[in-house]
């Protein structure tokens, strides 16, 4: 893929640009500088968390548009999830949730025939203050949000994230495919509330659930949900493979 605005990019390797685009946050995003003003590309399927990367494919014509005012702009696209029902009216303009990710076009290929080829890197979680109908694509006036800890003492935040990383590790040994997600997971410096972002992404959640995990901006709020989840799903499967050991000379299966 081509790059659009970034220079000295590291080696090529997946797993080296993410880290790398980590480090560039700052340079690639000033909510000093920031308009304020999204252009809303709404999907049924997609909830996108600040620090992860998603590949797009972008043909629709309206929302062609709409990436190529973005890259002439802020490179800034708001990523909202559609809301049930959907259906009935999708080539207009249908209702979407209110909390979204907003994320930078961070990699471009523009095709021959007018699609685009994207990458976007999750910046912040947002709000919509105001939503303007434009033809052919929706514009959003929105709200930064950031991330609160609450009461909780910085000694519960590192026990808690120690817990989180445990359970994951005990379902999932290595995170397939995800380096931005596996770069959070095994970095102990990461925050609390980057690391429940990351499994909030890779964890296979309900759809209803990660947009849960994106409008609470609580992280300890977030980890004890993730918390509850994995030990769950941990519990689940060891109460079924206890079920199924059996000794096939037990007299009691006949």
């Amino acid at each position: 893929m081509r790059a659009w605005g970034l220079k000295e990019r590291p080696h090529p390797g997946e797993a080296s640009f993410t880290r790398w685009l980590f480090y560039r946050m700052s340079v690639l995003f000033d909510a000093g500088s920031f308009s304020g003003v999204l252009p809303i590309f709404p999907l049924p399927d997609v909830v996108l968390f600040p620090h992860m990367l998603l590949p797009l494919h972008i043909f629709e014509p309206r929302y062609r548009q709409m990436v190529g005012d973005a890259l002439e702009r802020e490179r800034l696209i708001g990523m909202a999830l559609l809301k049930p029902g959907w259906e009935k009216n999708y080539f207009g303009s249908p209702p979407i949730q209110d909390r979204l990710g907003m994320g930078k076009i961070v990699q471009c290929e523009r095709l021959e025939d007018g699609r685009y080829h994207l990458v976007l890197l999750g910046i912040q979680r947002v709000e919509v203050v105001e939503l303007e109908e434009r033809t052919p694509y929706r514009l959003a006036r929105i709200e930064l949000l950031q991330d609160v800890q609450g009461d909780s003492s910085s000694e519960d935040i590192l026990a808690l994230r120690r817990t989180l990383v445990a359970g994951y590790r005990r379902l999932y040994p290595v995170t397939e495919g995800q380096p931005a997600a596996e770069s959070k997971i095994a970095d102990p410096a990461v925050s609390l509330g980057a690391l429940t972002d990351a499994l909030a992404a890779v964890l296979p959640l309900k759809l209803a659930e990660k947009q849960r995990l994106l409008e609470e901006v609580n992280v300890v709020h977030r980890a004890k949900r993730i918390h509850e989840w994995i030990f769950g799903r941990i519990q689940a499967l060891e109460f079924y493979s206890k079920g199924f050991r059996f000794d096939p000379g037990d007299p009691r299966l006949n």
